[in-house]
């Protein structure tokens, strides 16, 4: 990991842009791409978190998300498993 004199995160959600709901905030992916680049060459640590298992989610959404954090290669990748609560639209 990368260091700096004042500690720097940047971090930023993966996830197949076909599959989120409101799509008017995700970047595309050339957008993020040279963000992740630009905070590379800063020296700022970056970390990518996805949630796999959201409605409208297939395999291959899942494998673009995987292939999209190998290809921004941030310091940290984190995924994790979508958890439906009770009374939310997920759970039905």
């Amino acid at each position: 990991m990368r260091s700096s004199t004042t500690p720097q995160l940047s971090a930023i959600s993966l996830g197949d842009r076909g599959t989120w709901r409101d799509r008017s905030w995700v970047p595309p992916d050339p957008v993020t791409a040279q963000v992740m680049k630009n905070l590379y060459q800063a020296g700022v640590a970056t970390q990518a978190m996805g949630i796999f298992g959201m409605p409208g989610e297939t395999e291959e959404s899942m494998e673009k998300t995987i292939r999209l954090a190998l290809e921004l290669d941030p310091d940290l990748a984190h995924f994790m498993m979508a958890a439906p609560y009770p009374g939310t639209e997920m759970w039905q």
